[in-house]
Formats: C-alpha cells, sequence, structure tokens
C-alpha cells in the first residue's frame, strides 16, 4: 500500500471521510498539520518516518506542502476547490514540476501553469456527513432554502476596505479626500456596468475596471491597491448585488449561513441561523422542498460542493445553468435548472407543488451523486490522473 502525507487544516471536519476514500483507493494517510515554522520543520524531519510516495492536501493550496515537496522531492497534490481570485499569492510561491494542483474551476487552469504548476480540472465532491438523510418527507420543513453567505457582511471586503478608508477623512487633506472620492465614483460604475452584464449572465468586471480606471493614473496606488487587489474587492460587492437582485425575487426564502443574513431587512427571508456545512447541511437540504444554488457571477466555470451535497443528501436542486453542471449531471433528471429570477421563482413554485416529480427528481440525483462524486470516486479518479 501506499503511503502519502496527508497535509490537514483544524477547521474542516469531513478529514476522515477523505482519509478513509484514500484507503479504500489503496492509500494509507499520514496525517500532520502545519501552522507554524515549528510545525514545518518537524514534519520536515519525519521523511524517513512517513515514509511518504506522494503529498496531498485539500481544500486550498499550502505554501508549506509545496517547500516539502521540494526538499523531499516528491509529487505534491493539491486539491484547490476554490476559485482563485488573488494573482499575487501565486505569485509569492515558487511552484515546479512536483506541484500538481487540482482546481475545480476550469479558466484557473491557465493561471496555475503560468506559475510552473501542473495543473488539472478536477470536480469538487460531496463533503456532508456520510449518514443517512431522511428520504422523501411527507411534509417537508423547509419551502425554498439557501445556505450560504449573501455577501453582505464581514467577508464583504470591498465594503470593509472602503469603510476603513472612510474611517481615516478626518486625516486626510483636502485633495486625499477629493481623489477618495474619484475612486469610490469609478467604482461604483465598474459595479454599474457589471450589474447590468450580470442581469445577462455575462462576466467582463476585469476589461470594466480597466477601461474605468484608464484615465486615472496612480488612483489605486495611492489607496494601496492594483487591479488585481481591486478586482478582488470588487468582486465581493457584485456577488452580493448579484444574490441581492436574486435571492429578493422570491416570494420567500429559508435562509441559513452567516449572521449578516440576520441584519438584512428582506421581507422575504426567514433566517434561521448559521448550518455547520459537515454536521447540520444536510440534514436542511433533505427537509426543504426546494435547494437554491446560485453560482457566484465571477466562478461560473466550477461547481461549489453545494450542487454535490444537496443531491448526496436527497435534496431537490435548483440550480442556475452553467457549463460544467450541465456536463456533470443531466437537467430534468438530476436537477432543475434556471437562467434568470423569472425562470427560477416560476421553477420553484411549479415544484414545490409537484411532489411526484420533485422526489422523482431528486432521488435520481442522489443516486448520480452517491455513484460517481463522493470522495472515494474522486480520489480513483484523481490518483489515475496524476499517476502517482
Amino acid at each position: 500500500m501506499k503511503r502519502c502525507l496527508f497535509l490537514q487544516r483544524r477547521d474542516r471536519n469531513y478529514y476522515p471521510d477523505i482519509e478513509a476514500a484514500l484507503r479504500e483507493n489503496g492509500v494509507e494517510p499520514i496525517a500532520r498539520i502545519i501552522e507554524t515554522d515549528a510545525d514545518y520543520h518537524r514534519t520536515l524531519g519525519e521523511r524517513d518516518a512517513i515514509g511518504a510516495d506522494f503529498l496531498f492536501t485539500h481544500p486550498c493550496l499550502s505554501p508549506a506542502l509545496t517547500l516539502l515537496a521540494r526538499e523531499w522531492d516528491l509529487p505534491a497534490i493539491q486539491w484547490e476547490v476554490d476559485k482563485n481570485l488573488n494573482p499575487a499569492f501565486l505569485r509569492q510561491v515558487q511552484y515546479g514540476p512536483n506541484d500538481i494542483i487540482l482546481t475545480t474551476y476550469t479558466e484557473d487552469i491557465a493561471k496555475f501553469r503560468a506559475v510552473g504548476a501542473r495543473c488539472h480540472y478536477v470536480l469538487n465532491a460531496a463533503n456532508v456527513r456520510p449518514d443517512g438523510y431522511p428520504q422523501a418527507q411527507a411534509e417537508p420543513q423547509y419551502g425554498v432554502s439557501f445556505i450560504g453567505s449573501v455577501e453582505a457582511g464581514e467577508n464583504n471586503y470591498y465594503r470593509r476596505t472602503l469603510e476603513g478608508i472612510a474611517a481615516q477623512r478626518d486625516a486626510m487633506n483636502d485633495q486625499l479626500r477629493r481623489l477618495f472620492e474619484i475612486l469610490q465614483q469609478q467604482f461604483q460604475r465598474v459595479l454599474d456596468q457589471q450589474h447590468a452584464l450580470t442581469l445577462q449572465g455575462r462576466y467582463d468586471a476585469p476589461a470594466i475596471l480597466h477601461d474605468v480606471m484608464a484615465h486615472t493614473d496612480g488612483l489605486l496606488q495611492i489607496f494601496n491597491m492594483d487591479p488585481d487587489s481591486a478586482l478582488m474587492l470588487l468582486n465581493k460587492e457584485i456577488a452580493y448585488l448579484q444574490r441581492e437582485q436574486m435571492l429578493k425575487s422570491l416570494p420567500q426564502l429559508d435562509a441559513f449561513g452567516p449572521e449578516d443574513w440576520g441584519d438584512l431587512d428582506w421581507p422575504n427571508v426567514r433566517y434561521h441561523g448559521p448550518a455547520p456545512q459537515y454536521e447540520r447541511s444536510g440534514e436542511i437540504f433533505a427537509a426543504s422542498r426546494i435547494n437554491l444554488s446560485l453560482a457566484r457571477i465571477y466562478a461560473r466555470d466550477g461547481l461549489s460542493d453545494r450542487i454535490f451535497n444537496v443531491l448526496y443528501a436527497g435534496g431537490f436542486l435548483l440550480a442556475d445553468r452553467q457549463p460544467p453542471l450541465l456536463e456533470a449531471f443531466a437537467e430534468g433528471t438530476h436537477f432543475i435548472g434556471y437562467d434568470s429570477a423569472e425562470e427560477m421563482v416560476e421553477k420553484a413554485a411549479w415544484y414545490s407543488a409537484h411532489d411526484a416529480q420533485r422526489r422523482r427528481i431528486a432521488q435520481a440525483g442522489r443516486a448520480e451523486v452517491h455513484r460517481a462524486h463522493t470522495f472515494s470516486a474522486r480520489i480513483k479518479q484523481i490518483l489515475e490522473l496524476t499517476g502517482v
């Protein structure tokens, strides 16, 4: 049996499921957590004791694993499941032929290859508690449900950054205050133009930002930004505006997630509090008539774990049509799709009222995920793809 060093984080409860999947596929995982330099050097000195054939981590990139791969001259598989919005981070790490990055977003392949890593497109997988979930409830507890962030709170870095700059206005001279006003105006132009495209299912914020800032040379630098960091901030507000427009169109929404939901004055929302993903989200998916998925407009080239988790738990999935979703699942068989707020509302109402059709699709989706989109299935694919 091969052995791998499985680099883990402290905040992921599903790691035992990945460890079991590795063993099912003939690999013995040796778990380590590296959060400090001392952790790294201690692990570095364990090479012979660990006896790894390759290195592995999930769900995000680890510079420590890249360093270990170079020191030990072993392949390092890094399964990155989030959209890369920070090119500067990639440029800070020296990648090489031992680094194998598996991205769940097709547009990120070129980014990772450009910095010297090998890269492959690999779908996400279900990562909720693998216990059985009640199927076909006679009377679901929730109606149209959405688990996730509305991007209105602390993780909206756009708002937090502008608020931080605004808090320093009293210390600014008149010229700097005026430049800050111009910056806000230019950012609002980007948001307005992109939101018009968002309503058409299109994303072109990088080009819009370039054009809008073309005649304000040096403005971003004055406020310690560059085009990449500015775009990363703007994307948060772009996602909020998208979700606001879509979710407020529903007559009623059962929302779960960060506490910023409770701060919104949306009369159609019933906020039920946080829903820890691994421990509780599957139960909510199984207990909802409709489970809504809405991909952020800048990340439509990949699938979030919500897709797989809803179906794994036997929930009915109503999702915006994305190319990778249509490639992985059959619309009308495993899920129902929509392209606009109007179609989303119409489909939610129809399937809420037609139990038999809704349950048939949910059951087929569940069977497909259990067949092809578990950690065991994905680890098998990864080992074959990478040849480790």
